[in-house]
């Protein structure tokens, strides 16, 4: 039964409900492009440190110039899946590809970015184009992330410059800027198989459809590219799809129950609350999806609010 046919317990608003539900199910279909959802201070229980302890490692590594002695400060805060030295050394290896940019320089500028991300303190933006507007990354980063928060301050002709050194985080930004499709996907794809694991989610994002006549191969990039726990765009793009049961894939909100909790193991991300109780919906257990629609909501997803105030307006009628 689809999340479009539930619900007999809100009686007159139950039409009203559900006309919510399918404008919300619309939008999910435009993913936002490329925007890295950060690790979230709730997450602290996973991150195996709280955010003083996070803030702290940021300024080790900032004031250390020996390798070692970073990644030993990184493990401080626990390893695996959704960790801080996990999040910060995918963004080494698999974002800050090639280049000139040193290890050191790399990993301060992944520290900066992603105490950034969780946060959400632009003093970490700040200090990236304080001490590494210099750098290739450095650079980079602070570009693409005031870009995505809607200040233009990347010089084009230095991002096709950095790109035509083979450099992939630039040919992904710089996909970012491109109007036509086919040239989008064509930065993309040339990033991926570099081994730039954004650009790789984004393409496959983008050309995923059933009627690809390579579909069993993206579908198989896609399911490696979760597995690895790499990309967080990626596992909400395939939870997204189950829940839409949209082609290629099947409608199966079971499985996105056993997925969304899995991920929540170590990402406590409000969009994985919000859709695991959209399959609660599907499933037609009230309780459960009132109370992750609850979670997501207070967590600030504007999907869950929105959903969640209509309906409380429909009961009221």
């Amino acid at each position: 039964m689809s999340a479009y046919a539930f619900s007999d317990s809100l009686n007159s608003g139950s039409n009203t409900w559900r006309v919510d539900l399918q404008n919300t199910l619309v939008r999910w279909l435009t993913l936002a492009a490329s925007l890295m959802f950060g690790i979230l201070l709730s997450a602290s229980s996973v991150l195996a440190c709280d955010l003083d302890a996070m803030i702290a490692i940021n300024t080790s590594i900032q004031r250390s110039n020996d390798l070692k002695t970073i990644k030993a400060e990184l493990e401080k805060c626990g390893q695996g899946v959704g960790t801080l030295d996990f999040e910060i050394k995918r963004r080494v290896s698999k974002l800050y590809i090639g280049g000139v940019d040193s290890e050191v320089q790399k990993f301060k500028v992944a520290s900066l970015t992603t105490l950034y991300l969780t946060t959400g303190d632009t003093s970490y933006l700040d200090e990236l184009k304080k001490s590494y507007f210099a750098t290739e990354h450095g650079y980079l980063e602070y570009c693409m992330w005031q870009y995505f928060s809607g200040q233009e301050v990347c010089d084009r002709k230095k991002l096709i410059a950095l790109s035509e050194r083979d450099l992939p985080h630039a040919t992904w930004a710089s996909a970012n800027f491109v109007a036509v499709q086919q040239r989008r996907l064509t930065l993309l794809e040339k990033a991926a198989k570099q081994g730039h694991v954004d650009a790789e989610a984004e393409y496959l994002i983008a050309v995923i459809d059933k009627d690809s006549p390579d579909l069993a191969e993206l579908k198989d990039r896609l399911f490696r590219l979760i597995d690895s726990g790499e990309s967080i765009d990626a596992e909400i793009y395939y939870l997204r799809m189950l829940n839409l049961g949209r082609q290629p894939f099947t409608h199966n909100p079971k499985l996105v129950v056993e997925l969304a909790t899995r991920f929540l193991k170590y990402r406590d991300i409000p969009e994985y609350y919000y859709l695991l109780s959209i399959a609660y919906f599907d499933l037609e257990n009230e309780t459960q999806f009132q109370k992750y629609l609850s979670i997501a909501a207070e967590m600030g997803n504007e999907d869950a609010i929105s959903f969640k105030k209509s309906i409380e307006e429909a009961a009221q009628k």
